[in-house]
């Protein structure tokens, strides 16, 4: 990572978080999914004038991630499974921005996170990952908006 773009590191945060309410069974499986689906993404080819809207919609896929946070443990794997393949295929995507091939390789050991947000929710803490997601919304929410709206110190001024 070139320091430019913390998305995919706190999209693979917001991932670990979410699947922490998946059910045991299917946790892990969504775990392979994401890492499966990153690498898989991060062979393709994108066009470089898809940079902002890849940069976009990965910062959108951390706030709807760390939203499942939010949502009541269900019995299907379909929700767990859906949310690791996009997360998988933001997090492909935007690390194939940078110069360098090796951005996959050091973002990936953050979906280890998945061991202590689990022993986390054993412990009946879910208020923990609830914090933490959404301090997670939260940044996501500045990294779109701040470049929209217009704020002292961002945006020349009249005087200037």
């Amino acid at each position: 990572m070139t320091g430019e773009n913390w998305s995919p590191v706190l999209l693979l945060v917001a991932s670990a978080l979410a699947l922490t309410i998946a059910p045991v069974k299917f946790r892990w499986s969504a775990a392979l999914a994401l890492v499966v689906s990153a690498g898989v993404a991060a062979q393709l080819t994108y066009r470089e004038d898809w940079q902002p809207m890849m940069l976009a919609g990965s910062w959108i896929s951390i706030i709807l991630t760390s939203l499942a946070v939010y949502r009541t443990q269900d019995a299907s794997p379909v929700p767990s499974l859906a949310l690791a393949l996009n997360a998988g295929s933001w997090i492909g995507a935007v690390t194939t921005i940078g110069d360098n091939d090796w951005d996959l390789v050091r973002v990936m050991p953050f979906v280890l996170l998945l061991f202590p947000a689990a022993w986390i929710v054993a412990r009946t803490a879910l208020i923990v990952l609830k914090v933490l997601a959404s301090w997670l919304i939260t940044i996501a929410i500045m990294v779109l908006t701040l470049p929209i709206v217009t704020t002292p110190g961002y945006t020349p001024d009249h005087m200037e």
